[in-house]
């Protein structure tokens, strides 16, 4: 039995590759410091891994101060202007995720010292285990620093571990540790308690494991049995699928159908308009026509008229010039005759006149001599 569990260790180390480079012991650098290391592996050489580490120590006075920096003065601090190879964008990218393992860090434990997990490994383990850069993974290598080379355990890797039917599962680290450190060669045992912290936080999650993306499924008696479930929920999935894409292709269809209804309606009802508005054009058109033509008509008559108003106006000039000298001539006959008649009245008045005058003088002259003739008889 202990054979075929350590036959299955053996086909984890194969199967699974680690996200970057198994890291190497810095000396005089704290835990904090060789987790950033570890997380700069993850974008950089080794050797520039290390020496952007001394840069940063140099650039900053404390790790707090660069954990409170921007990332790009933490790339510019990384490499001196004008030195290495690295690519600006690797650079910056790697600046990103120091400057995340500090925040992360500080998050989860409220300050930026790890040494707490030389003294309790367990608690510890479990606790950087949630910091989501780090993980099962880099927390395997912080404890293996922090206990001097003993083979990595944590709840997360048991977890992974008892499915796979290598363990069985307990809560004590040292009943893990001591079951697991016979099958594990001492040699390996970082890169064992990585490979499985690996497969901890990225496949093997504690409620929702990814059974079917996991390169040690086949050999997992849990995941032979969660990937047979999900296989079969992709069926289900599948025909269900295939049933609303039929339910929605028949929608559609319906859906095409109906809107060629509707536009075939809307067709003729344009059509039916374009004919009603062709008519009344027409109807336009024509009595457009018609009122034109009747203008025309009324233009020559309203000509004609004019003419004969013009030629019977001239008639009556005419006839008015004839009347006027007409009545000029008459007006000179009558002023001729007047002048006649009143030179004749005034030869008569005169006649007339001197004729009384006459007849005055005669009868005062009568009248004298009556006078004188009575005087003299009352003398």
């Amino acid at each position: 039995m202990a054979t075929k569990k350590s036959d299955r260790i053996t086909k984890l180390l194969a199967a699974v590759p680690l996200s970057s480079p198994i890291p190497e012991v810095l000396p005089d650098a704290s835990l904090l410091e060789h987790g950033m290391y570890a997380v700069l592996l993850r974008h950089l050489p080794a050797t520039k891994a290390k020496s952007s580490l001394n840069a940063m120590q140099k650039a900053f006075p404390d790790w707090n101060e660069l954990r409170v920096s921007q990332a790009q003065e933490i790339a510019d601090a990384m490499t001196p202007r004008g030195k290495g190879k690295t690519r600006p964008g690797t650079q910056l990218s790697a600046a990103q995720d120091v400057k995340e393992y500090l925040a992360q860090v500080f998050q989860e434990t409220h300050g930026l010292d790890l040494e707490f997990l030389r003294t309790d490994p367990a608690g510890g383990a479990k606790q950087l285990a949630n910091v989501p850069i780090l993980g099962n993974e880099l927390t395997a290598f912080l404890a293996w620093i922090a206990e001097d080379g003993a083979l990595p355990v944590s709840g997360g890797m048991v977890r992974v571990l008892d499915r796979m039917g290598a363990m069985t599962r307990t809560t004590s680290m040292k009943k893990a540790r001591a079951a697991l450190e016979p099958m594990v060669p001492a040699k390996d045992g970082l890169r064992f308690g990585m490979s499985v912290g690996l497969v901890a936080d990225r496949w093997c999650d504690a409620r929702k494991p990814l059974c079917w993306e996991c390169p040690l499924a086949p050999d997992c008696p849990m995941g032979k049995k969660v990937v047979k479930d999900w296989e079969a929920q992709q069926k289900r999935l599948a025909v269900q699928r295939a049933k609303e894409e039929a339910r929605a292709e028949a929608a559609r269809k319906k859906e095409e159908a109906r809107l060629a209804r509707e536009a075939e309606r809307e067709r003729k009802r344009l059509e039916k308009e374009a004919e009603k508005e062709r008519k009344r054009a027409e109807r336009e058109a024509a009595a457009e026509a018609r009122r034109k033509e009747a203008e025309k008509q009324k233009a020559a008559v309203a000509k004609k008229k004019a003419a004969a108003k013009k030629k019977a106006d001239a008639a009556k000039k005419k006839a008015a010039a004839k009347k006027k000298v007409a009545a000029k001539k008459t007006k000179v006959a009558k002023a001729r005759t007047t002048k006649k008649k009143t030179t004749a009245k005034k030869a008569t008045k005169k006649v007339a006149k001197k004729a009384a005058k006459k007849t005055t003088r005669k009868k005062a002259a009568r009248t004298t001599k009556k006078r004188a003739t009575k005087t003299t008889r009352r003398r």
